[in-house]
């Protein structure tokens, strides 16, 4: 029996016309972990919180079909019991966080849950270490990084160790390397324990080589779904924007089937592309390091050794001289 089916589900937000989603049919299985994908708009968010049992009850509207959970309507199934089972993190944290402090927060949905103490105080502990959290298990959430108040979230879903977690694009405020740490994470868990996993995500690269079956929307309908390597080429014929670099990069080529990832990347060129007994290019010389781009212009910014301390005491900007021109396009980068 699937862990979820879901059966002609329609969905229409509150005051709106157009439905969100329209006449979904689907099954996910226990331990899979599942890629809902599509452009902004397409009903990825929306399906992930039918799955989460948060439509219609929170978020109103009209509903039609049905979403059965274990083989039961999860509409007709007590609040706790899903939120036992099912745990959902957003692609914005401040919706989730409730609690001021950090441990604090870890320890809400375990008290709502009504466990005993000391299961309680095994759980955060256990937690906060397996998300890297301890450093700041006393801090204030307010005073926390984007990418800190995402991990927190995550860490707090698990604490209560649900059998399904549905993310809505979790990694949308994380830097990439700790957006990695999270997917990695969240594959690891996948695989050791076998938690069931479903992903709403639009930043492909991360993570569409993790997924077991991909879907993807467009309008609030499935257009096709598969492994990755298939929904890739149905993505390619679609919304080639939608691939990660790698992926886009064979389609333009003509090669299919679409590789997903570096490896296989470099696999079809070794085999197919590169030529024998050529000669080795000639290697671009790297940019020298923070070499402003000069074009006479004049300076709109000016910066020389700056330091800035918050009040709490984090010295944020150590030193920090530039010199960005008028009209010049600058990121600025780093980890969170």
């Amino acid at each position: 029996m699937a862990l979820f089916k879901v059966e002609n589900l329609t969905y229409y937000y509150p005051a709106s016309a157009e439905a969100a989603l329209k006449n979904i049919n689907l099954e996910i299985r226990e331990g899979e972990f599942l890629l809902l994908v599509g452009a902004s708009g397409s009903g990825k968010s929306t399906l992930a919180r039918v799955l989460a049992g948060l439509i219609p009850d929170f978020y109103g509207g009209k509903m039609g079909g049905r979403v059965l959970f274990k083989g039961r309507e999860m509409r007709e199934l007590n609040r706790r019991q899903v939120a036992r089972e099912v745990g959902m993190v957003f692609q914005d944290p401040e919706r989730q966080l409730v609690k001021t402090q950090v441990e604090a927060e870890v320890a809400f949905g375990l008290e709502n849950l009504g466990l005993p103490l000391p299961e309680m105080r095994r759980r955060v502990a256990e937690v906060l270490a397996f998300m890297g959290l301890e450093p700041v298990k006393g801090s204030f959430t307010a005073h926390l990084s984007g990418g800190q108040k995402q991990k927190l979230a995550l860490a707090s879903v698990l604490a209560m160790q649900p059998r399904v977690l549905v993310l809505d694009e979790p990694t949308s405020q994380l830097d990439p390397a700790s957006a990695e740490e999270i997917l990695q994470l969240v594959r690891r868990l996948n695989e050791e324990t076998g938690l069931t996993v479903v992903l709403a995500e639009q930043r492909l690269e991360r993570c569409l080589h993790l997924a077991d079956r991909v879907i993807l929307l467009a309008r609030g309908e499935v257009v096709c779904e598969g492994r990755p390597a298939e929904v890739a080429q149905e993505i390619a014929g679609a919304d080639p924007l939608l691939l990660p670099p790698v992926a886009r990069f064979f389609t333009r080529l003509g090669v299919s089937p679409v590789p997903i990832t570096v490896k296989e990347g470099r696999q079809i060129l070794l085999g197919r592309l590169r030529p024998e007994g050529g000669p080795a290019g000639k290697p671009t010389p790297a940019p020298a390091k923070n070499s402003p781009v000069r074009g006479g212009n004049p300076a709109a910014v000016e910066m020389q050794g700056v330091w800035y301390t918050y009040p709490q005491g984090n010295e944020a900007l150590k030193g920090v001289s530039l010199n960005l021109q008028k009209g010049e396009f600058a990121v600025i980068l780093g980890a969170n």
